[in-house]
């Protein structure tokens, strides 16, 4: 049992959450401006309470979208809880996010939306304490709908097959929303999942604080002595609606007296008098509550809206130097042909610039699939397992969900992860933690949280390749704001693109092309020497001219930029001067290069191996039409047709935009 002080210290808690729900949501019953959709958690303050009290202030808890009973157990300020839930200026995240993205950097309490989307980040907070050889501890908190979500499977194996440090909470209050868990879930006892991921796993049927205290010390217990996760499942109650506008007419009244009568906060309210607090003690307690949390209530209710010139800011961060202070050689742009590396490959390139920022500092690591020994699908770590083992160069399984979502978390607890996405086309199964969580953070945070990583995937059609192999999707990683996007075409831009990729406070998607990487192109032989061996940078956002010309600009990216060069030369032979730009950087784009370069041809080109439609092509000539329309004499696009990338290689070669395509495509623009 815990003791005595412990357990007058769970009931204040208890009632501050209680009472803070109630007062909030008397406010909304009221007319007050209080959004009908916050998520009440009355009834769920004991697992909430019972588990926090374990934690100190180096651990962390992430939450799902009913998040104010476990950010008010770990202390966030009550007054900017209630501002963020009200969208005040005042708010724990400025009123970006609301409860269901809380990002409390002061009590390290963080909150996801979408069922389950916290997790593969709390793994990777996880897994940054493995690293720092901390004994730091992590909380993952769930409902049970979660339970069945892909995400928290592949976080469970993960954590087991790597012993993270964390608790895994299933707040079990036997419904989704509307839906009875009985009737959508085949397996009634959660915690027995965890058998079949290799970890401890423990049921507490009572809802009652002290279970819950004496459950959670023992699995935090474990994971602070590097014995690995624990699941803990907490038969609860959520004693009110979904939200607080829900009329809650799937239940029936005897659910609800039944959940009157088995109420968490009068066992620990009888835990406290069975201790000695007397009636006296307890009613100054909840004077004490009381006060606090209506001082805070209206405090929050009073702040103002945000400002409306913020609604754009912190969606990158402040810019502030990531690595030693040093100062960092830039390679400057020229005009000259890129050169393709070792054996007409890039990827000794890209390996050599994760190699230098590897040896740089020890917060960076790359985690993914096959990266191992094997050195990458694409060669894009070969070397690295030998030369920093499997603490840094971090084999994952195939479970791109969680290892994304990993490298997320651990960017925002310090490190600078390299994570790599086998092909493009495997997004799908991990965009929400893509665009929802690697993008967002730095936004929804208020700028209080930053994702230094890069996510590095392998780009473009290649032979008997299929429709989900094949893809670019540069327009669809360049549209979600708060990612940048950079597309090497030669080995000296992949391992400078590389090194300033790692160096920067954002997260950076980083897309090399397979054909490069392994010397498949028609331009393998005899293109020039590797990458240099000293360290620099190429800056992000920065355009190269890759040939002058003054009839017309072809703007392009990756592979074609080898065909552009090419079909240049076959238009120098009939009188055409074409000037090549090679774009390297989408997010941030470099329009006033591409803006300078059609002021002097008045003619523009773009060579687009993505889908034509809503895509880069088009955006490209948008911007430079909205900027200087008076320069631009004609424009047009070469891109993929919008129909899935074929296997045979004859088909893909009637889409893929190729040399004497780029030639004909100018010579009609010029003429």
């Amino acid at each position: 049992m815990p003791p005595d002080e412990t357990v007058r210290d769970m009931y204040r808690r208890m009632y501050t959450i209680r009472y803070y729900n109630e007062a909030i949501e008397a406010k909304y019953e009221a007319g007050a401006d209080v959004p009908a959709g916050i998520h009440g958690s009355k009834g769920q303050e004991a697992p909430a309470v019972g588990v926090c009290q374990h934690l100190r202030d180096d651990d962390w808890a992430f939450t799902s979208h009913r998040s104010a009973h476990v950010a008010i157990a770990n202390g966030v300020d009550l007054e900017a809880l209630a501002a963020e839930q009200l969208g005040r200026t005042g708010g724990v995240c400025g009123g970006k996010a609301g409860e269901q993205h809380l990002f409390a950097a002061d009590a390290n309490v963080v909150s996801g939306a979408i069922v389950a989307q916290h997790l593969p980040s709390a793994t990777g907070v996880a897994l940054a304490h493995q690293k720092r050889g901390t004994d730091a501890v992590v909380v993952g908190y769930l409902g049970d709908g979660a339970a069945n979500q892909g995400a928290f499977y592949e976080c469970l194996n993960l954590a087991s097959v790597h012993d993270l440090p964390i608790v895994f909470v299933v707040e079990d209050n036997d419904w989704g929303i509307s839906t009875p868990k009985e009737r959508v879930t085949a397996v009634a006892n959660n915690a027995e999942r965890a058998a079949g991921q290799g970890m401890p796993g423990r049921r507490i049927e009572d809802n009652d604080v002290g279970s819950v205290y004496g459950a959670a010390g023992e699995a935090i217990e474990r994971a602070r002595e590097g014995r690995g996760p624990t699941l803990l499942a907490v038969q609860t109650d959520r004693m009110q609606g979904h939200f607080f506008a829900d009329p809650e007419s799937y239940r029936d009244e005897a659910e609800r007296e039944a959940m009157r009568a088995n109420d968490c906060m009068k066992a620990v309210e009888r835990a406290v008098r069975d201790r000695g607090l007397a009636d006296e003690d307890i009613q100054a307690v909840r004077s004490a509550v009381e006060r606090r949390v209506d001082e805070a209530v209206e405090s929050a209710l009073d702040q103002p809206a945000p400002d409306p010139a913020l609604a754009t800011r912190d969606v990158f961060s402040d810019g502030a130097d990531p690595g030693t202070g040093e100062d960092v050689p830039t390679r400057e742009s020229t005009t000259n042909d890129p050169t393709v590396g070792e054996g007409g490959r890039m990827a000794p390139a890209v390996a050599a610039g994760i190699r230098g920022e590897m040896e740089r500092s020890d917060d960076v690591f790359v985690m993914g699939e096959d990266i191992g020994e094997f050195g990458g699908v694409f060669d894009s770590t070969e070397g690295l397992f030998d030369a920093f083992g499997p603490d840094r160069v971090i084999e994952t399984p195939i479970s791109e969900t969680g290892f994304i979502g990993a490298g997320v978390g651990a960017a925002m607890a310090g490190f600078r992860p390299v994570v790599e996405l086998m092909y493009v086309d495997f997004a799908g199964v991990a965009m929400d933690q893509i665009y929802n969580e690697m993008a967002k953070v730095s936004y929804m945070s208020d700028g209080s949280f930053s994702v230094p990583m890069v996510l590095m995937t392998a780009v473009g059609m290649t032979p008997y390749q299929d429709p989900t192999h094949g893809q670019s999707l540069y327009g669809t990683f360049a549209h979600f704001p708060g990612l940048k996007v950079v597309v090497p075409s030669s080995p000296s831009d992949a391992k400078g693109l590389m090194h300033s990729a790692v160096r920067d406070d954002d997260p950076v998607v980083y897309m090399f092309h397979k054909q490069l990487m392994l010397g498949m192109t028609e331009f393998a032989d005899g293109l020039g020497d590797p990458a240099p061996a000293e360290d620099y940078e190429v800056p992000l956002g920065e355009a190269a001219v890759r040939r002058a010309g003054s009839d017309v600009t072809v703007a392009t990216l990756g592979l074609h930029v080898h065909r552009a060069l090419e079909a240049a030369d076959r238009l120098a032979a009939d009188g055409v001067d074409a000037e090549v730009l090679d774009l390297r950087s989408l997010v941030p784009l470099d329009t006033d290069r591409l803006a300078e370069s059609v002021a002097k041809t008045n003619r523009l080109l773009v060579v687009d191996e993505d889908y034509r439609s809503f895509g880069v092509s088009g955006e490209l000539i948008a911007r430079l039409t909205e900027r200087r329309p008076a320069a631009l004499d004609a424009a047009t696009r070469l891109a993929v047709p919008d129909t899935p990338v074929p296997y045979a290689p004859e088909l893909k070669e009637e889409l893929d935009p190729g040399v004497e395509d780029i030639a004909a495509a100018a010579r009609d623009i010029v003429e």
